[in-house]
C-alpha cells in the first residue's frame, strides 16, 4: 500500500508546508501530495484561492503582493512555500503528487519540474480538477504521470477512456470493487482520498487499493505495518 501524505501531514502540522512535508516524509512516506496555484511570478503550495483557511491573511490569493504573501504566517510560524522549495525538500526522499488547482498553469509547473527532473524519481505525478490541465498534461507524455480526479464518477470514467493515465484517484465515497478491478483491467492504479481511519484504512485493504492519500501518515504507516 502506497503511502501518501495528504497536503504535507495535514492532520497533525500546518497543512501544505515544508514543516508538514517533512514531517511525513520522517514518518516514511512514499509520496507527498500537494496544491499549488499561480500567484505573479511564483507557483505557490495553498489549496484554496483564498489565505483566509489557512494563513493569519485575509482575501483572495491575487490580493496581496508577494511581499505581502510572504510574511503570512500559515500555521506555527510557517510560510507559504513555492513549488521549487517543495521540489528541493523532496528530491531523493520521496516521490510527489501535485495537484495544480488553477486551469492553464500546466505550462509554468512543467517547466519548473523540468529543471529538476533528472533527479526526480519516481517521475512527479499530475492530477487536477480542472479536466483540461489533465489533458494538456496527458500530451507531454510519460515523463509525467496523470492521476485522474473528477467530481462526480462519470467525469472520472470519460477521462479514464480518454486519457493515457497512471492512475485514477477516487474520493472514499466514490471507490467501490468494481470500479478498482476495472481500473486494474485498464492497467490504473487506484488511490484513494483522504482515509484517515482504521475503518477506512480497511476498506482501502480490503478492495485492494494501491495507495491512500492520507492526512495522518504515522498512523497509516503503523496500521498497515501491523496488517502486513
Amino acid at each position: 500500500m502506497l503511502i501518501i501524505g495528504h497536503r504535507g501531514a495535514a492532520g497533525v502540522r500546518p497543512e501544505n508546508t515544508l514543516a508538514g512535508i517533512e514531517h511525513a516524509i520522517e514518518c516514511g512516506v512514499d509520496w507527498v501530495e500537494i496544491d499549488v496555484r499561480e500567484h505573479r511570478e511564483d507557483l505557490i503550495v495553498i489549496h484554496d484561492d483564498s489565505y483566509d483557511r489557512t494563513t493569519n491573511g485575509a482575501g483572495k490569493i491575487h490580493d496581496l503582493t508577494p511581499l505581502q504573501r510572504a510574511a503570512l504566517d500559515a500555521g506555527d510560524g510557517e510560510r507559504i512555500p513555492t513549488l521549487a522549495e517543495v521540489v528541493t525538500l523532496t528530491t531523493g526522499r520521496c516521490g510527489l503528487n501535485v495537484e495544480l488547482k488553477d486551469p492553464g498553469i500546466v505550462e509554468r509547473v512543467v517547466a519548473l519540474l523540468d529543471q529538476h527532473r533528472a533527479l526526480l524519481k519516481p517521475a512527479p505525478c499530475l492530477s487536477s480538477f480542472e479536466q483540461e490541465n489533465l489533458r494538456e498534461i496527458a500530451k507531454i507524455g510519460p515523463d509525467y504521470p496523470v492521476g485522474i480526479l473528477g467530481k462526480d464518477v462519470a467525469i472520472i470514467d470519460n477521462l479514464i477512456g480518454e486519457l493515457d493515465a497512471y492512475s485514477v484517484n477516487y474520493s472514499k465515497t466514490q471507490v467501490t470493487s468494481l470500479r478498482v478491478e476495472q481500473a486494474h483491467q485498464r492497467g490504473l492504479r487506484v488511490f484513494v482520498y483522504t482515509v484517515n481511519d482504521e475503518q477506512a484504512y480497511r476498506r482501502c485493504e480490503h478492495l485492494g487499493v494501491d495507495g491512500i492519500f492520507t492526512d495522518y501518515p504515522q498512523a497509516a504507516i503503523n496500521f498497515f505495518s501491523r496488517s502486513g
